[in-house]
């Protein structure tokens, strides 16, 4: 069965995978807790390499793509009427080259984030939306995947001034859904991040920090 998070050809049958067993339980996203437990990765163009690695103490995750593309993907459900809020971090090595990231040769990203909510009661009725540290898109902007509507992407750091720094986020996760996709979910049904290079022929180097929901910004 072929995960994509790309490609709209192929995209259906990932989420069907990541959403086939699905529940609402109590999740744990982090890499400080739980390490890489519950993730697993898809090919979509060679891999990305991703590591469990320390950093002052804590575990986060080390990613390194060289013109390729490939996901790790976690199915726990959360419940967003308990925890709306969505908080991660994350720092990048470089940004890509100017490359037009709305467009099918330029869609490659350092960092994605994914929060996917599954739609009834069919898989085009899912949707997606990617937190992304964009090469030139202001922060805020927004806008429709070049492979695949379903896919909204939200820029949440842009160009270089912050290379190399970790940067940190929380977002009301309903109100992005509602802003780009004009309604709110009562849950996530999977998280998934992504470093890729592959449309582009770029490489890339990350890191990740913790994911976690909160019921409150703070």
């Amino acid at each position: 069965m072929d995960f994509n998070l790309k490609h709209p050809k192929r995209y259906s049958c990932l989420l069907l995978l990541i959403l086939i067993g699905s529940n609402l339980q109590a999740s744990d996203f982090s890499f400080s807790r739980s390490g890489l437990d519950n993730w697993h990765e898809k090919s979509f163009s060679g891999y990305t390499s991703y590591q469990l690695i320390e950093d002052e103490g804590t575990n986060i995750v080390h990613a390194i793509a060289d013109s390729s593309a490939s996901g790790l993907f976690n199915q726990q459900s959360v419940d967003l009427e308990q925890t709306p809020i969505l908080t991660w971090h994350w720092k990048v090595a470089q940004i890509g080259r100017h490359n037009n990231e709305q467009s099918k040769s330029g869609d490659d990203y350092p960092v994605r984030l994914y929060a996917i909510v599954k739609g009834e009661p069919y898989y085009w009725s899912n949707r997606i939306l990617i937190y992304v540290w964009s090469n030139q898109a202001e922060i805020d902007d927004a806008w429709k995947n070049p492979f695949a509507s379903e896919f909204r992407h939200i820029t949440v750091e842009t160009g270089e001034r912050n290379v190399g720094q970790w940067r940190y986020y929380q977002r009301d996760i309903r109100a992005d859904f509602s802003d780009v996709f004009g309604f709110v979910p009562k849950q996530i049904d999977a998280i998934a991040i992504m470093t890729d290079g592959d449309n582009s022929g770029q490489k890339f180097e990350a890191w990740y920090g913790d994911i976690e929901f909160k019921a409150d910004v703070k």
